[in-house]
Order: structure tokens, then C-alpha cells, then sequence
């Protein structure tokens, strides 16, 4: 049984002779790979579990970027969440959530595509917007779903 389900087959050709051999890939283990999580004093890590009592404890507006490792506009925007997260210490809390270990919150929230910001003022949903961009636009974009008082 050369072509199982759930196995990954490469093809490779012989330029020599027009003939083609495939051979069977291992499969991926889990773990294989290292995950790209960024966990620091500026940005918390949410998961399912932890979310519901951290939006309940939060006194500052609370500002979520649901994302995925495998994700190449998640891994461009993350410098620029991070310097935002330095930038405004103490007025607003920056939080990660990793869309593949965790889907239960984003499937919540219709978190459709990533990167997905998810701003939360005192426990409630204000906004939420899509798309990797500069941390001017992404501060913008942030403010707008806030009311003055809590910018």
C-alpha cells in the first residue's frame, strides 16, 4: 500500500533516463518543530482556559492578537505589538492567542483569519479588525475601537 491515507509521498524524477520514483516522506511528529510563542512581561499568553478570568480581571483595556506559528503577516506584526505593548505600559494590556492550540475563544469571537486583533474594554467586545499592518496603523486601529476615557 505505497499511497496510504495520511502519508505524505515525494515524487522524484530522473532526468537521465525520463523515469520517476516516488518514496515515502516520514510522517511529521508532533513537536518536531519549535514553537514560536512570545511570552513576556509586556504581552500575556491567553489560553482557553485562562481567558475568561483574565478579561474579568483586567482594569486596563485588554487588546488580543489571535495567531498561529505557521503564520507569515502574524510573525511580521508581532515586532510592532511588542514595541505598542512597551509603549503603552499601564494603559493597555496586550494578550497572544495561538488560534491552533486554543479554538474555542476564537471560534467565539468568528475569528475567520489571522491575524485578528480583538480589542476588550472593561470585559466587553468593542471591536475587532484583520490584517497585518505598521505599528502607527495598528495603534490607529486600536484607539478607534476605545472610548476617549480609556485612551
Amino acid at each position: 500500500m505505497p499511497f496510504g491515507p495520511g502519508r505524505r509521498q515525494i515524487a522524484r524524477g530522473n532526468s537521465r533516463t525520463g523515469t520517476r520514483r516516488v518514496r515515502r516522506a516520514r510522517p511529521k511528529r508532533l513537536g518536531d518543530e519549535r514553537r514560536w510563542v512570545v511570552a513576556s512581561d509586556k504581552i500575556l499568553v491567553l489560553t482557553d482556559s485562562n481567558f475568561k478570568e483574565t478579561l474579568e480581571k483586567s482594569s486596563t483595556p485588554l487588546v488580543i492578537d489571535f495567531w498561529a506559528e505557521w503564520c507569515g503577516p502574524c510573525k511580521m506584526v508581532a515586532p510592532s505589538v511588542e514595541e505598542l505593548a512597551e509603549e503603552l505600559k499601564g494603559k493597555i494590556q496586550f494578550a497572544k492567542m495561538d488560534v491552533d492550540s486554543n479554538q474555542q475563544v476564537p471560534m467565539q469571537f468568528a475569528v475567520r483569519s489571522i491575524p485578528t486583533f480583538a480589542v476588550f474594554n472593561k470585559g466587553n467586545l468593542c471591536g475587532k479588525f484583520t490584517g497585518a499592518m505598521a505599528k502607527d496603523q495598528l495603534k490607529k486601529e486600536i484607539f478607534r475601537y476605545l472610548p476617549e476615557s480609556a485612551q
